[in-house]
């Protein structure tokens, strides 16, 4: 879900791609032969995202993702974590929640509301991050990875 205070500019212009950098996707297969990821969770399954969040570890302002697969597109949106250790469980809270579900997510990046949903929280991805560039908000592609469009804030 875009803010208020957002526009749509347009396709965003493909960064060149490089294999994240990151100590949990050093795996080769991370992008095909024409350069488009093969997953869009980039390798972040419950157990490697919980060991970025103890490993980090993650404190109120650091930038996340959150990841969510709905209506045959790819949406990624920056938020801003609030709390990391909310409640017996030490959830992650942040910012924004996604499209459905609420702002609060288990360590695995399941959403506590909507734990078996197609929203997932990722640690700030390279390649995503270099589209949405200083200003973006929400990237989102279609199901074959087509057609980028970046949400940017109109910040002033």
């Amino acid at each position: 879900m875009a803010p208020s205070n957002a526009s749509l500019l347009g396709p965003a212009k493909m960064p060149a791609i490089n294999p994240p950098e990151d100590i949990h996707m050093q795996q080769s297969n991370m992008f095909d032969k024409q350069g488009r990821p093969i997953d869009p969770l980039f390798g972040y399954k419950e157990e490697t995202l919980k060991a970025y969040i103890e490993s980090k570890p993650l404190r109120a302002g650091d930038q996340m993702l959150i990841y969510a697969g709905y209506g045959m597109m790819h949406w990624y949106n920056l938020v801003e974590v609030e709390a990391v250790d909310s409640g017996q469980q030490r959830r992650v809270v942040v910012n924004t929640p996604p499209m459905w579900g609420g702002r609060s997510f288990y360590r695995s990046g399941k959403n506590c509301l909507m734990p078996k949903g197609q929203a997932r929280l990722l640690p700030p991805i390279p390649w995503i991050m270099e589209l949405l560039g200083e200003d973006g908000v929400q990237v989102t592609f279609s199901w074959d990875w087509q057609m980028p469009s970046v949400v940017r804030s109109q910040k002033g």
